[in-house]
């Protein structure tokens, strides 16, 4: 299999809420649990449902604004087809 290497520069698109800073930790953590996968960190107790979705604690955390942009959009885009159906 070949492995393609990821680097922040290829973040492109609109604004996102992860920055290339923060998917350069995201790629930086991707290919650290590739290599050990033992590095995984499960999440504190009393960590909402849905953390363990990623497998990894830490992954989650630096997905967290991506998940939350996403979110924020999808509500919006609900209460538009509200209003047009009211």
């Amino acid at each position: 299999m070949v492995s393609r290497r990821w680097t922040a520069s290829m973040l492109s698109g609109p604004p996102r809420a992860v920055g290339p800073a923060a998917f350069a930790e995201i790629l930086e953590r991707v290919e650290a649990l590739s290599v050990d996968p033992h590095l995984a960190e499960r999440p504190p107790d009393g960590t909402p449902d849905g953390h363990d979705l990623f497998g990894d604690f830490v992954s989650y955390r630096l997905l967290t604004p991506e998940r939350e942009r996403q979110q924020r959009l999808i509500a919006a885009a609900l209460e538009r087809f509200i209003d047009l159906v009211r």
